[in-house]
This record gives C-alpha cells, sequence and structure tokens, in this order.
C-alpha cells in the first residue's frame, strides 16, 4: 500500500517536477516489483530465521505441543466447569 501510494505522490509531484515525479513513481513500482517477487521474499525470510528447522528425530522425543494464541473458556460445563480452551481453538488444535 505504502509503494502505491508513493507513486500517486509521484504523479502529483511530476505536475511541478516532472524528473523527480518520474523518478519517485519508478522507484515505488520497481520496489513493489521486487517485494512481489519469492526470491526477494525468500532472502527477507531466511533473514529472520536463527534457528535451523526442527530435525524429525527431535519430533518423537517431544513431551508435549505447545499451541499459542489460544483463548480461555472459563468453567465450561460441558468438561465439568474445568477451565479449557474455546471452542474454535479446540477445532483448530483437533
Amino acid at each position: 500500500m505504502t509503494m502505491i501510494l508513493a507513486a500517486a505522490v509521484g504523479m502529483l509531484i511530476s505536475r511541478r517536477r516532472p524528473r523527480l515525479g518520474r523518478a519517485m513513481i519508478a522507484a515505488s513500482l520497481l520496489v513493489l516489483f521486487l517485494l512481489s517477487t519469492p526470491w526477494l521474499s525468500n532472502v527477507l525470510q531466511r533473514s529472520l530465521e536463527t534457528y535451523a528447522p526442527i530435525r524429525r528425530e527431535a519430533f518423537r522425543q517431544a513431551q508435549a505441543i505447545v499451541v499459542l494464541g489460544a483463548v480461555t473458556y472459563y468453567r465450561a460445563p460441558e468438561f465439568g466447569g474445568l477451565d479449557v480452551i474455546s471452542r474454535n481453538d479446540l477445532a483448530r488444535v483437533r
């Protein structure tokens, strides 16, 4: 969205300063194109990954599964008044 707005600003600027406006349009469209390519996506993703992927052998030794972002459903009557996760999160976990 930001690159599209930058291109629109470049169009507005191009009336008074044509070279600057065309440069802004070209630069924003080039950046928009590069951000939409799988190559740059993979490069940016690899820069965020600091740990190696988990090996298959490590899954066999796992003793728990942690689900982040579940909502607590307090005193659920269908579970004897116990605190459980919400219905939607329970369906997602299953």
